[in-house]
């Protein structure tokens, strides 16, 4: 039986600062809830562990934690910035997690088997010295398809059928990145970070669509490629100078961000 393990990630800044982005509790809400849904995975609440402004000790103990297991799901959302200690080395990306702390997002790839990363912050370049290189950060809730539909999932199948996908990918890390170096990452407080809720908004309507044309067959499969490629057109038309990129294998398959089984 595949084992697997999500740690969900925000730090929103402290609600005094003029930067603070309310809608980063919204992405960890809005994870959680599509995560948990049939077509998230039908992840168990046991299996999702979640992170409040956390210090760079805690989340390094949670990534050790969850190391062992077959399959883990990694989310930040909150702020960030890539910093360029000298003009030979590659920018690092820094994310920022409470008054005093950060951590460089690699060490979330640490001892990973099949690891999903998924990094909603911003991506301005800075110097040793504190100097931009390269504007602020500025700033979907898993809807439970209430309108009517010609299916219904089933919850267990589709756990089934995700934990059969992840077993046929080799080992490795797919990095999604909310924008690209240079950039800043939008955030709304009504429906979270750009990126985050256009990956969750076109996971729906491919749901949907399965539901009303899917045929009769065991499932369907939206790997995190293709919703990544789906929400990148999505979160520029929200944000025009944010464009989202990611870091995978050449080859498929890739791991699961959606499956539907009627």
């Amino acid at each position: 039986m595949t084992t697997r393990r999500a740690l969900l990630i925000g730090s929103p800044g402290e609600e005094w600062e003029d930067r603070y982005c309310k809608g980063v509790l919204k992405d960890l809400d809005n994870y959680e809830s599509f995560l948990k849904s049939p077509q998230g995975g039908y992840w168990y609440e046991s299996e999702i562990i979640r992170l409040e402004k956390p210090t760079s000790y805690d989340v390094k103990l949670k990534v050790a934690e969850i190391a062992s297991y077959d399959y883990t799901y990694i989310v930040f959302s909150g702020h960030g910035y890539m910093l360029q200690e000298n003009q030979y080395s590659a920018p690092k990306n820094i994310l920022e997690l409470r008054q005093g702390y950060e951590l460089d997002a690699d060490e979330l790839r640490v001892n990973a088997n099949k690891r999903t990363i998924v990094l909603d912050c911003c991506r301005e370049v800075y110097n040793i010295s504190g100097q931009k290189i390269s504007s602020s950060c500025e700033s979907f809730q898993a809807r439970a398809f209430a309108d009517s539909k010609p299916r219904v999932l089933n919850s267990q199948e589709c756990r089934y059928y995700y934990d059969k996908k992840i077993d046929e990918c080799s080992n490795g890390i797919i990095t999604k990145h909310s924008s690209s170096i240079g950039e800043t990452s939008g955030d709304d407080e009504v429906i979270g970070g750009h990126y985050i809720s256009s990956l969750l908004e076109s996971a729906e309507a491919w749901t949907q669509k399965m539901l009303r044309t899917g045929e009769d067959r065991y499932y369907y499969n939206y790997n995190v490629v293709t919703a990544h490629n789906e929400a990148k057109p999505k979160t520029t038309k929200k944000k025009a100078t944010q464009t989202p990129y990611i870091v995978k294998s050449k080859s498929e398959p890739y791991f699961p961000f959606a499956i539907v089984s009627f």
